[in-house]
């Protein structure tokens, strides 16, 4: 699957589960992607460190993030190439 299989098949899954409408606002998506982290975050207690965290839960922030980017048409990919190349150019 190409990186833009997945970012279409995500957000069509996500509709199909009535997670994502037309309506859906930035502070929805910004909602569930705290939900995520907390989730992510519980994952880690759960495991009470023997395992750093449930990579299932760390996909999920990501899908979201994605999700995000495609329901508001950002180009996701070039946003990250640009913000690599900011972050390798940092001296702090």
């Amino acid at each position: 699957m190409t990186f833009n299989e997945a970012l279409q098949r995500n957000y069509q899954a996500s509709v199909k589960r009535g997670k994502i409408t037309n309506n859906t606002s930035s502070e929805e998506f910004v909602e569930k992607i705290k939900e995520e982290v907390n989730e992510l975050h519980e994952s880690h207690v759960a495991f009470n460190d023997s395992f750093m965290f449930d990579s299932q839960e760390l996909a999920d922030v990501i899908l979201v993030c994605l999700a995000m980017a495609y329901h508001f048409d950002i180009n996701i990919w070039d946003e990250i190439e640009l913000k690599v190349k900011f972050n390798e150019l940092r001296t702090d």
